[in-house]
């Protein structure tokens, strides 16, 4: 989204409402999912495949590279609502392949004898609200967030602790951080 051409006019105008930039998109995404038939008609001609950092499912390929593609160019205009679109429906589009990931690395592990009731995520999508319900709704099992912002550097921090064997207190504290989420129907 930083990237398109309309963002600096996006971001002026969500300053002056004192709105976050992607939270004004999530709340617009939000108004405009009630017309469910007229977002798939939208979104008709745009064209993800979300593996940007390469696809990490069973079936691993890591020199895999995302894509975004659209016969029509319009996503390269100026105007804020075009941008508006084209976030709509790559989120869309890059949660659902999301899922669809996670469902099918669910099922392979599940066929391996693993029994996974808790998703647990961590980094930049699990800030998005949006992405975390979508994943909780598509599974059906509990998501659980790191309360912490910065929950790859505690891990880490964790860890070390662990690694000097002074990690007596790790219970207690690993109590604290993290939030839950469950599906709803």
């Amino acid at each position: 989204v930083k990237g398109h051409a309309a963002f600096p006019q996006l971001k002026q105008q969500t300053e002056k409402r004192d709105e976050h930039v992607y939270s004004f998109l999530n709340r617009y995404l939000e108004e405009m999912s009630k017309d469910q038939k007229h977002l798939d008609q939208l979104s008709a001609s745009l064209h993800v495949w979300p593996d940007f950092h390469g696809n990490r499912s069973p079936l691993a390929d890591q020199s895999l590279k995302g894509m975004v593609r659209s016969p029509f160019l319009c996503f390269l205009n100026y105007n804020c609502i075009y941008l508006l679109v084209f976030y709509l429906f790559v989120c869309r589009v890059v949660v659902l392949c999301s899922q669809l990931g996670t469902r099918h690395i669910l099922s392979v592990m599940k066929e391996a004898g693993h029994d996974i009731t808790t998703l647990f995520l961590c980094g930049g999508l699990s800030k998005n609200p949006l992405f975390v319900q979508i994943h909780a709704n598509t599974t059906g099992l509990p998501v659980v967030l790191a309360a912490e912002r910065e929950a790859v550097l505690v891990g880490a921090a964790v860890l070390g602790a662990c690694a000097s064997g002074d990690s007596h207190k790790y219970n207690t504290i690993s109590a604290s951080f993290f939030y839950k989420y469950s599906c709803s129907t």
